[in-house]
């Protein structure tokens, strides 16, 4: 196989993108990763390399006349897959180098966001969706994304392919036992994550424990909100995932809306049931099977949510093992084979 040049956002970082990137580096030798910026406080180590600016470039594009408009040394590529994880790199990117190239773009997210959102098409979006022209293949996190990426695209809905994420994290070979503690991991955004529900849910069930993990700009308005609740711990930013679900019974989301969330993934991995309490995102009932492993509820209701944790608390090692047998599709073997497919696919166009 050729060489696989992943341009990357937050390579170091927490989340679904940054850890693909990690990701396909471990498991395709060809792979290697790039980004235009790094973390100053890295969250996990990363093989990567930094794509600076040109320095005589810099100098000289103050020079009118010279028009240049792309400053950066881009890793030498003819002929290669070049993967993207944010239209916003090809603002530094010329059409030049994506026609030397086969280009796969990952939609890391939904279709809404990915119009709205300055890293994707809310910023400059003429000029990024003119260079999609020169993108091969797209690659959704759902089948119902696929029409409305070949709408805003403009690309052939055959050029599209949904492919599971998959984590780092080791999935434990048996069942766990019921703790009484509920849990939930993500970016302290309360717009997007609705952590008020998951806090209405914790002052509602007060002989269960509460862990929020993560860090996020909605900190203080978290700690505020939980300042009277005795039974919620707000526990931080961790990498230390296996741990935190040690000691977790449930995992529960509340967001208003997603793409297709790793820490659920994460959450089968380690035998931890789910309860999505409201149905705000199209991979939910993919992902979690109602009375299976775990619920997903259509409407917020705390009474709901209470009866459906008491439902898996009821057969509790039915519920922790059947996640784990639902995380089989998502695992490292199913995601390299899926992906070693696209590339062979690729170059053999």
């Amino acid at each position: 196989m050729k060489k696989i040049i992943n341009i990357a956002i937050n390579p170091c970082g927490i989340g679904g993108t940054e850890t693909f990137s990690r990701i396909l580096n471990k498991q395709f030798d060809e792979s290697v990763t790039f980004s235009f910026a790094h973390l100053k406080q890295p969250i996990y180590k990363a093989d990567y390399s930094i794509i600076h600016k040109n320095k005589i470039k810099r100098v000289l594009k103050n020079l009118p006349f010279l028009k240049i408009k792309y400053l950066y040394n881009l890793p030498k590529a003819k002929n290669k897959i070049i993967i993207l994880n944010a239209p916003c790199d090809l603002d530094r990117i010329p059409i030049e180098y994506l026609k030397n190239n086969k280009v796969i773009y990952v939609a890391h997210n939904y279709p809404n966001h990915i119009l709205k959102h300055k890293n994707y098409l809310g910023k400059n979006k003429i000029d990024r969706l003119k260079k999609f022209n020169y993108v091969d293949h797209i690659v959704s996190l759902s089948n119902e994304y696929i029409k409305d990426f070949s709408n805003i695209f403009n690309i052939q809905k055959n050029k599209i392919s949904t492919l599971n994420h998959t984590i780092e994290i080791n999935a434990l070979l048996k069942p766990k036992d019921y703790i009484p503690t509920i849990i939930t991991i993500c970016r302290l955004d309360n717009n997007q994550k609705r952590l008020d529900l998951f806090l209405k849910v914790a002052s509602k069930m007060l002989d269960l424990k509460f862990k929020i993990y993560g860090d996020g700009p909605d900190k203080q308005l978290i700690s505020n909100m939980a300042k009277d609740l005795s039974n919620v711990v707000l526990c931080g930013q961790t990498n230390e995932l296996v741990k935190a679900h040690q000691s977790a019974g449930i995992f529960l989301m509340t967001s208003d809306f997603e793409g297709s969330p790793i820490s659920l993934i994460e959450a089968l991995s380690q035998g931890t049931p789910i309860i999505i309490a409201q149905n705000s995102f199209s991979r939910a009932t993919d992902i979690v099977k109602n009375n299976y492993n775990g619920f997903v509820c259509e409407k917020f209701n705390v009474d709901e949510i209470n009866e459906k944790v008491k439902i898996i608390k009821s057969n509790y090692i039915k519920f922790s093992s059947n996640a784990i047998k639902s995380f089989e599709q998502f695992n490292q073997k199913s995601f390299k084979k899926e992906w070693g497919l696209l590339f062979n696919k690729m170059y053999n166009k």
